[in-house]
């Protein structure tokens, strides 16, 4: 028996284990006795049959002792030995060592990259044969190198290269040896996260645009299903007409006005990658335009109707006499009666329907009509609509109604008249209005007491965009319209005017009557000038 124990022995059939990492491995030795203790050690780290766990388990099974290494980890790696105490004497194995191959490691586990932007992920390997063939996993799918847009690059460290990324790219990867096998199971920390973020170029950082002008902040987006535009913090509403997202999501905005003016934001989201992105701000400037001298530059009302009224009152007692007088004339349906019974309308402190509007075939008013306000100082002719071509009907220019009006009142000093050209502001002015315009320019000026001014009315349907009476005046088509008539019938800005008329309203608007009491004042302004040049040829030069 002592002989025996004397012969006892322990040996090794392999010194080295060459294994890849996650995969399993199991260390052996054989002794000729079958009983005993058996400890196993690598390092400082000790392993036996009372300390086994889910990782490491010794066994001893007839005259075999092993230690399995279920999944192997780099740390593994290194110098094993086998320690038998068989019936009292100590045996230890020669050393084993363990090589762990195929060790994979990211240096950067997370990359976040916009939209079309290249990116390289990089991979440590640790294989004794670098020369065998990396691929890469996307999504537990082997990448397909055919498409052109990925790249594998052995040196100086495993990487793979996206020339652009899209957002398909997004999820995770993972680096590969051709020919090893790997678990099925994935393990996120042996892997890399590739989040992918859409992206919005400004092309342009500072915009200067005219007032009534368009304009549009040009970008280029990337990989984004929705954007937002934002001004001034404020995310911009859809319902305003004025601005609009196109297919790029860029953002143009028409007319521009004052207001607008400020700084932009582009914000972009990717719902199935459910990022996010903002862009750089976007400054616009406003400056005056070609038509900055529209009539809404002449709209000075003011804070209040009661002082419009009390300028009304100073104006009327500058009256000499009752012989002033407005023509109110021009095409039919243009919102002459309209205009009138506007005015009216704040003489009676009700909406009133006296002077009728007229029809879309053809004028209502049939002959000359009239009503007084200010006690009968001021009387407002309604004439007859306009009908037709100048050159189909000449006869609408003979003038005769205005000279039978003038001679019915030649009672000493004749009639001061303002004649009030009354223009639909919402349709496209035509030669035949341009030349009617010029017609009654050149009748007034060869008399001097009349005086021609310009009425644009359906200023609401001209700028339908508009919400206001201020954004109204302020559009781009009623100062594109004030601009046209100055410049081709020669009417001076200030003696072009408009009013908003009461037309489909049950109830008299505030808003509505500080614009007609300002338009009033407006013509009788105009009036008084026609006394003024009239007294200024009576005095007798010394």
């Amino acid at each position: 028996m002592a002989g025996w124990l004397w012969n006892a022995r322990l040996w090794n059939e392999e010194t080295t284990y060459d294994v890849n990492e996650r995969m399993s491995v199991t260390l052996k030795c054989k002794c000729n006795s079958i009983t005993g203790t058996v400890k196993w050690i690598h390092g400082n780290q000790t392993y036996s049959q009372c300390n086994n766990d889910s990782n490491y388990e010794v066994k001893w099974i007839n005259n075999e002792l092993s230690l399995k290494i279920k999944c192997v980890a780099e740390s593994d790696g290194g110098e094993y030995f086998c320690e038998v105490r068989p019936n009292g004497q100590f045996l230890k194995s020669q050393a084993i060592t363990v090589n762990v191959w195929n060790i994979l490691r990211y240096p950067k586990t997370i990359y976040t990259v916009p939209v079309c932007r290249p990116i390289k992920l990089t991979c440590v390997v640790k294989h004794p044969k670098l020369s065998t063939a990396i691929y890469w996993m996307h999504n537990a799918k082997p990448i397909n190198l055919e498409s052109g847009r990925h790249t594998v690059i052995s040196e100086p460290s495993t990487s793979l290269k996206i020339d652009k990324v899209c957002t398909e790219d997004a999820g995770t990867y993972e680096c590969r040896v051709s020919g090893i096998k790997y678990p099925s199971q994935h393990r996120p920390n042996n892997s890399v996260l590739l989040e992918v973020l859409p992206e919005v170029i400004i092309l342009k950082n500072k915009y200067v645009a005219q007032i009534h002008s368009k304009v549009t902040f040009d970008c280029k987006i990337y990989g984004a299903d929705d954007c937002t535009w934002n001004h001034n913090g404020k995310s911009i509403s859809s319902c305003n007409n004025r601005f609009t997202i196109n297919e790029d999501m860029s953002l143009t905005i028409s007319p521009v006005q004052q207001s607008d003016a400020g700084r932009y934001v582009c914000e972009i989201t990717n719902f199935r990658t459910n990022k996010s992105a903002t862009s750089q701000e976007v400054e616009l400037c406003t400056t005056s335009s070609e038509f900055s001298k529209g009539y809404s530059e002449y709209f000075q009302p003011s804070e209040s109707q009661e002082m419009e009224e009390d300028l009304i009152k100073s104006l009327s007692a500058k009256i000499p006499d009752n012989k002033a007088c407005f023509w109110f004339i021009g095409q039919y349906g243009a919102g002459k009666s309209s205009a009138i019974s506007s005015f009216l309308s704040w003489r009676d402190s009700r909406i009133s329907t006296l002077a009728l509007p007229g029809k879309s075939q053809g004028s209502f008013t049939t002959k000359v009509s009239s009503a007084e306000l200010l006690g009968g100082k001021v009387t407002l002719y309604d004439f007859p609509g306009l009908e037709g071509n100048i050159a189909d009907k000449p006869d609408q220019f003979s003038y005769k109604h205005f000279d039978d009006i003038t001679k019915c009142n030649k009672e000493g000093d004749s009639l001061k008249c303002c004649v009030v050209y009354v223009l639909d502001s919402s349709d496209k002015i035509t030669a035949c209005d341009i030349t009617r315009m010029q017609h009654f320019k050149k009748y007034t000026k060869d008399r001097e007491n009349l005086q021609m001014v310009v009425l644009l009315t359906k200023i609401d349907k001209a700028s339908q965009s508009a919400a206001t009476v201020r954004e109204m005046l302020e559009s781009q088509e009623v100062c594109k319209v004030t601009q046209q008539i100055h410049d081709a019938v020669g009417v001076p800005l200030n003696c072009i005017f408009a009013i908003y008329n009461y037309h489909k309203q049950m109830e008299r608007d505030s808003e509505m009557n500080l614009l007609i009491l300002h338009t009033f004042r407006s013509l009788l302004e105009r009036l008084l000038d026609i006394y003024a040049r009239l007294d200024s040829k009576k005095v007798v030069p010394t």
